[in-house]
């Protein structure tokens, strides 16, 4: 069993306009009063998760994230240099992350079905999260598609889905991916078996367009 999730929290998502101005980060971004972040953690509880690392890129934001969980001792809150990519929270985190971990984003919380599943799938290897439609711009989408249970990197036919987190990676995925810095380039230079578990959720949010679906998919889940 995987007990180890990696949650990229440093996003200040200025795609957002007038919310990333009131919230800073898109982590913070608040659900019935409460911040996404928190439903993140819970789900991950939930699932099993009881060795949670959240990088967070700035020091106001990390204040304020490490006041959340500051009687959580599950959680740790800590600082992300590399600012660039979300890939990037993995490289800095390496020197603390187990063998095999969970990745995932702490402004998008999954079901806690979606997130087992992932784990079921990835045995000892990584899985991906697969989706049939993506909020990323073209320059950043990640197609593949899906033959079976493995993942085939790059444009497909018309079944093609698109890759986002939750992923459920390695080490050795850490290791293989050093001299990368974006999501796309890291799976297309992996030489492994990359598994895929389909979403029925939608992927994470960019833009204030994003938000209404996203908004009905929590109010289903809570």
């Amino acid at each position: 069993m995987i007990h180890q999730a990696l949650v990229a929290a440093g996003g200040k998502g200025t795609r957002l306009g007038i919310l990333a101005r009131r919230y800073g980060n898109k982590s913070l971004l608040e659900f019935r009063g409460t911040p996404l972040l928190m439903y993140t953690i819970a789900r991950l509880r939930e699932a099993g998760f009881s060795d949670i690392l959240v990088t967070v890129n700035y020091a106001s934001e990390r204040r304020k994230i490490a006041d959340l969980f500051r009687k959580c001792e599950d959680v740790e809150v800590v600082g992300n240099r590399f600012r660039k990519s979300s890939l990037q929270c993995v490289l800095g985190a390496k020197s603390r992350l187990a063998r095999q971990f969970l990745f995932v984003y702490g402004h998008a919380p999954a079901p806690v079905a979606h997130i087992r599943d992932l784990v079921r799938v990835a045995e000892e290897g990584i899985a991906v999260s697969l989706y049939p439609s993506t909020s990323q711009s073209r320059k950043s989408r990640k197609p593949a598609s899906v033959s079976g249970h493995s993942v085939i990197i790059g444009p497909g036919d018309l079944r093609s889905v698109f890759i986002e987190p939750p992923h459920v990676l390695t080490t050795k995925f850490v290791a293989a991916i050093k001299r990368c810095w974006s999501w796309r380039e890291a799976f297309s230079r992996f030489s492994e078996q990359v598994r895929g578990v389909v979403a029925g959720h939608p992927p994470e949010f960019h833009y204030l367009r994003d938000l209404p679906r996203f908004w009905e998919y929590m109010k289903q889940q809570t």
